[in-house]
């Protein structure tokens, strides 16, 4: 074989070899993107569980020292993504009535935990049955709870909002909160801003949940 020869076999030889590496290379990004999509919908499933725990450790926990309880579970979740280089962080509003009766003054109980994971500059929150009644709020730590209250009448079942404002050094945000208010019913009502980061993904949701304690 000549030299002509032998270099048309090298040449076929180099490129079969850059062809099979190309169409490994490319089926190893394949299989990395296949894998970092997998990992984030194993994330967002996690997440979703514990934002329903979450739910679930609100409802159940009424009357039963709820405030304790959600701290308590909160703190077990941060023990356990912690491990695995994953934050997790929010605001959670908890707000109560006892039972409600035409005419008669009732007091809404509001308490709001900081687990932002940095301090509250400014917090602001207001009822919409008396706007004028605007409670505010000054350096609030991560972990630390902050309650006030606000007094109601009203003559039939109706919807008020409780405004949340908050301002850190790093956003501000405002939640606008439905409370139901019906009469000859006591209610609680568990309001949170879940934010879940991990090296791979993002993960956030806002929910409510409405308990009849009586």
């Amino acid at each position: 074989m000549g030299i002509k020869g032998q270099f048309f076999i090298v040449t076929a030889i180099i490129v079969i070899m850059a062809l099979f590496l190309i169409k490994s290379s490319l089926n190893l990004a394949d299989i990395i993107e296949r894998k970092r999509y997998l990992e984030m919908g194993l994330e967002r499933k996690e997440f979703m569980n514990i934002r329903d725990e979450f739910l679930n450790v609100v409802a159940y926990s009424y009357n039963k020292n709820e405030t304790s309880n959600i701290k308590t579970y909160l703190d077990y979740i941060f023990s356990k993504l912690a491990a695995r280089s994953t934050d997790l962080k929010g605001l959670d509003v908890e707000s109560s009535y006892p039972t409600a009766s035409s005419g008669v003054q009732t007091r809404l109980n509001v308490t709001v935990y900081n687990f932002l994971g940095t301090t509250i500059s400014k917090l602001n929150v207001s009822f919409s049955y008396d706007f004028t009644s605007n409670k505010s709020f000054s350096n609030i730590p991560d972990g630390m709870y902050t309650n006030t209250y606000f007094n109601f009448i009203t003559a039939s079942s109706t919807n008020y909002t409780l405004i949340v404002y908050y301002e850190t050094s790093a956003e501000n945000k405002t939640y606008n909160i439905q409370i139901p208010v019906e009469i000859g019913k006591s209610k609680f009502i568990g309001f949170f801003d879940l934010r879940m980061t991990t090296l791979r993904s993002e993960n956030s949701d806002e929910a409510v949940k409405v308990v009849d304690v009586a």
